[in-house]
């Protein structure tokens, strides 16, 4: 293992490239971040964001969020946005623009019972 910060640690990329941050020992993951409860969130922000986002745990509940006070949470698939909570906490399925906090716009098919 390669330590590129300092004695203590903190940041080891091993020899075949897992990238470790609050640890030394990999559990087969390619990035693996460690550290006390509620406190090991990967932080995202971009040039003009003034807060960004982060995704974590804390306790057992993985948590994502997103920090700015107009932002959405998005979720898609395929390169679409499948599902939105915008920032009044209006949850859209299918829609991008919620008026309550459950609007959907689906058709659901299945197997005849």
């Amino acid at each position: 293992m390669a330590n590129l910060s300092n004695i203590n640690n903190k940041f080891l990329v091993t020899t075949t490239g897992e990238v470790l941050i609050g640890q030394t020992a990999n559990n087969g993951n390619r990035l693996q971040i460690t550290g006390a409860d509620g406190a090991s969130y990967i932080y995202l922000k971009t040039d003009v964001a003034t807060t960004g986002g982060r995704i974590g745990f804390n306790s057992d509940d993985l948590r994502v969020f997103n920090q700015q006070a107009s932002g959405n949470l998005s979720l898609g698939t395929v390169g679409t946005e499948r599902m939105r909570i915008d920032s009044s906490g209006y949850v859209g399925i299918s829609i991008s623009n919620p008026s309550d906090y459950y609007a959907k716009n689906l058709v659901v098919t299945g197997p005849a019972e």
